[in-house]
């Protein structure tokens, strides 16, 4: 990426959250998959939530897509399938499809509003602030920090965890969007994100307790194509990568990542290696930005950890 391009992306105006527009009622439901209905969801809205009570025994895993997505996103299914195989968990696909296909920067805006509706909604639901995972990929990630947020202010308590998968860069990364204008290690008891597309779709710094840069954070192994079906391509492979996380333990290194005035992002290795389990199975404990290199194709995570 040219210098050029770099500053145009940095310089891009922050979030007018003045712009977002949500009328009463509001339009996202609840898509609920156990290992009992697995295929078949359950619809709930914040309506109908009192006439089926959620497990609160277990975990509950709640997606949220991106901009312009909604449930039928590839990664939804990628990450249910994975779950109910290894977990009896409550998955949640969040459907807020029709505030997603607003031109960017109303649906940016958007996400603050509709954070507070989603934090009401866990409250009512009843469930242990400790057993709520949210999952969000690009625009989605950031409406995750909204969610958490919204829900501190309303119960005084935090979320379990937050993930962010390659949270949404553009605005976002604007030097006058401080934590309380986007996803951050404050939003959740932990928060972990892993950067796959920076200083383009993607959010580049650090803004978890945990960042995994796979393969420096850019040019994914596979995303070679210039084609426009594969601009995406390496702002998909967070949701990929981590799909495959829950049922494959890979290790990634302690590394250092910084942009300097001419927005050229530095990354540094460590030397001593501090290794943590990359993805899913991270340790909640773990603090600090790391590194792992991934395959070109499916599965993506057999590399071993090169020491």
């Amino acid at each position: 990426m040219s210098s050029d391009m770099k500053s145009h992306y940095r310089s891009l105006p922050r979030v007018d959250f003045s712009l977002a527009c949500i009328s009463e009622p509001i339009s996202i439901t609840f898509q609920l998959f156990t290992r009992e209905n697995p295929d078949e969801p359950i619809v709930i809205t914040k309506e109908t939530l009192n006439s089926y009570q959620l497990n609160a025994k277990t975990k509950t895993v709640f997606l949220l897509h991106g901009w312009t997505s909604s449930p039928t996103t590839p990664w939804y299914p990628l990450i249910k399938q994975a779950h109910l195989k290894h977990h009896d968990y409550n998955i949640v696909f969040i459907d807020w499809s029709e505030y997603a296909a607003e031109d960017y920067k109303r649906s940016a805006a958007n996400i603050k509003p509709l954070g507070v509706f989603i934090a009401e909604f866990l409250t009512a639901a009843g469930l242990p602030p400790e057993k709520i995972h949210l999952v969000g990929h690009s625009l989605g990630a950031q409406f995750a920090g909204f969610i958490g947020k919204s829900y501190f202010q309303q119960t005084g308590r935090k979320i379990g965890r937050i993930t962010g998968l390659d949270p949404a860069g553009p605005q976002f990364s604007n030097s006058l969007m401080t934590k309380e204008d986007r996803l951050s290690e404050e939003d959740a008891e932990f928060v972990d994100v892993v950067h796959t597309d920076i200083q383009i779709y993607g959010y580049t710094l650090p803004c978890g307790h945990v960042d995994f840069y796979p393969n420096g954070g850019t040019d994914q192994p596979g995303c070679t194509s210039l084609e426009a079906e594969d601009v995406n391509c390496n702002h998909r492979r967070a949701a990929l990568f981590f799909a495959e996380s829950i049922g494959t333990r890979t290790y990634a290194s302690e590394m250092e990542i910084h942009e300097d005035n001419d927005y050229n992002v530095v990354i540094t290795r460590k030397n001593c290696q501090n290794v943590v389990v990359f993805g899913e199975h991270v340790n909640p404990n773990a603090r600090g930005v790391f590194y792992l290199e991934t395959g070109p194709e499916e599965p993506f995570l057999q590399i071993p950890f090169n020491n």
